[in-house]
C-alpha cells in the first residue's frame, strides 16, 4: 500500500492530479484536519474549515477558509481513497488535554468520519498528529491511551470495516536526551500488551534518523538512509523492524504498520538548485528501497507508505512544512516525485526477492536488492550509501563503487534505468557489472 499527502493549499492544484493519478498511480491520499479548525466551541461542527484555525497563526501559516465539502469532491471526482489524521491538537501547537476533552475529541471524529466516509472513500483513519512532540498535545500516557481506545469503540461500533490506527508517533531523534526519551515512553506505553491499546494498524512519522551533532554546534543533522541509530532502537528502516517484532510478540501479528508520514527535502525554501533536488531524489528513493526491503521472519515489517508532501514550497526563513514542499512555486513537480514514480512503477510490477549486497553502516559497499516478476523476469536495484561526516549535511559523493552480478543464465535482453526514468539497452551477458552511485538504478533482466 502507497500513497501520499495533499496539503489544502494544494488540493486545486492541476499538478496534484497528475501526480497521484498518472505519476504515483495510487489512490490513497492522507489529509490532514483538526477539531479546532472545524469548530469554535468543540461541540458544533462545520465543514466550513479554517487552517489553522480562525484567530490562529502557526508556522508562517495565517488562517484560511477552505470548504471541506469541496475537498471531498476533489476525492470523488478521481476515485481516491483519503487517510484522514484526525487531531485535537492545532498543528504545531501546544494544547493541554484533559479528561474532559476526551468526549470532544470522540465527537470530533465521529462527525468527520459520518460526514465524509461514503464520499472520500475512508478505509484508514490515524489519529491524533504527534503527541510525543513537545509542541502538540500535552496529556498523559494513560489519557492518551484511554481517548484512542474510547474512539477506536465508537467509530468501530459505526463503521466496523474502517481500519483504524495509533496516533501519528515519531521518534526520529538518536540521543539521549530527556525530550527524546520522554518520545520513546510513549510508544513503550502502547506497546505494552497490560495496557490494553486498541488499534489496526500503527501509524508513525518515518521522519529520517537526527542526530544533534556537536560538531555542529548543536544542530540537527539527517543520517543517510543505511546508517543505523547509536541510542534509539525504534528510530529509522531498523526501527520499523523492531516495532513488528514487538507487535508479533504481543500477539499483535495482524496489526499493520504504517508508515504515515515522512520528510519531504533536506533543504527548505529557496534556493532548491538542480543539484539540491538530485540529492533529495537520490535520499528519498535510498530510503524507499531499504525500508521497503526490511523483513521480520521473512515478511515486510512495514505494510504501507506515504512519502512526500504534495504542497508548494514558499520561500520563507524557517524550516518546516511548507517551506519544504516537494512543488515548486509555478507548481512543478520536484525531481523526488518524478523518480518515486519511477520506483513506485517497478514495485507495482516485481515482486522482492532477496538482498545480494550491502550493510548497515558500510558506507563502501555497493546495496543489492533481488525483485522479480513470474520465472522470466528479474530486476536489481542497487546504490552506492551516502557518506556521514560528523558535523556536515548530507551531499552527493560523485563516487562510484562496482558490483559483479552473476546471472544463472544469458538474458535474452538487460536494461538499464535511471532515477529519472531514462532507458538504455545492455549487451546481454550472464555476467554484468552493476556501477553504483548515490542515485539508485534499476537492471531489468529478460530470460
Amino acid at each position: 500500500m502507497w500513497g501520499t499527502e495533499v496539503w489544502d493549499e494544494t488540493d486545486a492544484n492541476s499538478s496534484v492530479k497528475v501526480v497521484v493519478n498518472d505519476t504515483f498511480k495510487t489512490k490513497y491520499v492522507k489529509k490532514r484536519a483538526s477539531n479546532k479548525s472545524f469548530s469554535d466551541d468543540d461541540k458544533t461542527f462545520s465543514p466550513i474549515a479554517y487552517l489553522p484555525s480562525k484567530k490562529d497563526c502557526v508556522a508562517g501559516r495565517c488562517a484560511k477558509e477552505v470548504d471541506f465539502d469541496q475537498t471531498v469532491k476533489l476525492f470523488q471526482e478521481n476515485g481516491w481513497s483519503m487517510v484522514p489524521m484526525l487531531s485535537y491538537a492545532l498543528e504545531g501547537e501546544s494544547t493541554t488535554f484533559s479528561q474532559s476533552d476526551i468526549e470532544k475529541y470522540a465527537d470530533f471524529v465521529d462527525w468527520f468520519v459520518s460526514r465524509y466516509k461514503k464520499d472520500a472513500n475512508i478505509r484508514y483513519l490515524e489519529l491524533e498528529n504527534c503527541p510525543n512532540c513537545s509542541a502538540s498535545l500535552q496529556v498523559s500516557n494513560e489519557l492518551l491511551l484511554t481517548a484512542t481506545n474510547k474512539i477506536y469503540d465508537r467509530i468501530k461500533s459505526k463503521h466496523p470495516e474502517i481500519l483504524i490506527g495509533t496516533p501519528g508517533f515519531e521518534y526520529w531523534a538518536d540521543d539521549t536526551s530527556s525530550s527524546s526519551n520522554k518520545m520513546n515512553e510513549q510508544i513503550e506505553y502502547f506497546l505494552d500488551k497490560q495496557n490494553g491499546a486498541k488499534f489496526d494498524f500503527w501509524a508513525f512519522h518515518g521522519y529520517d534518523i537526527k542526530r544533534a551533532d556537536t560538531a555542529s554546534r548543536g544542530m540537527f543533522l539527517t543520517y543517510p538512509p543505511t546508517k543505523s541509530a547509536i541510542y534509539n532502537k525504534y528510530a529509522g528502516p531498523l526501527g520499523i523492524a523492531e516495532i513488528r517484532k514487538r507487535l508479533d510478540s504481543n500477539g499483535w501479528e495482524s496489526r499493520l504498520i504504517l508508515e504515515t508520514e515522512t520528510d519531504s527535502t533536506l533543504k527548505f525554501g529557496y534556493p532548491y538548485d538542480d543539484v539540491d533536488q538530485q540529492l533529495d531524489a537520490a535520499f528519498h528513493i535510498q530510503n524507499s528501497i531499504v525500508r521497503k526491503t526490511q523483513l521480520v521472519n521473512g515478511s515486510p515489517a512495514l505494510s504501507g507508505r506515504f512519502p512526500l508532501k504534495l504542497l508548494v514550497r514558499k520561500n520563507l526563513k524557517l524550516a518546516a512544512d511548507i517551506t519544504g514542499g516537494n512543488l515548486l512555486e509555478d507548481g512543478t513537480p520536484t525531481l523526488s516525485i518524478t523518480a518515486l514514480g519511477v520506483l513506485l512503477s517497478k514495485f507495482n510490477e516485481y515482486n522482492y526477492s532477496s538482498r545480494l549486497s550491502g550493510e548497515w553502516d558500510a558506507e563502501s559497499t555497493p546495496w543489492v536488492e533481488k525483485f522479480t516478476s513470474g520465472d522470466n523476469k528479474e530486476l536489481y536495484i542497487f546504490f552506492k550509501p551516502f557518506k556521514y561526516v560528523s558535523g556536515k549535511s548530507i551531499a552527493l559523493d560523485n563516487e562510484t563503487v562496482n558490483y559483479t552480478l552473476n546471472l544463472s543464465k544469458t538474458p535474452k535482453s538487460v536494461t538499464l534505468t535511471d532515477i529519472d526514468g531514462n532507458v538504455s539497452n545492455i549487451t546481454a551477458s550472464k555476467t554484468v557489472t552493476l556501477q553504483a552511485v548515490n542515485a539508485p538504478k534499476y537492471l531489468e533482466v529478460e530470460y
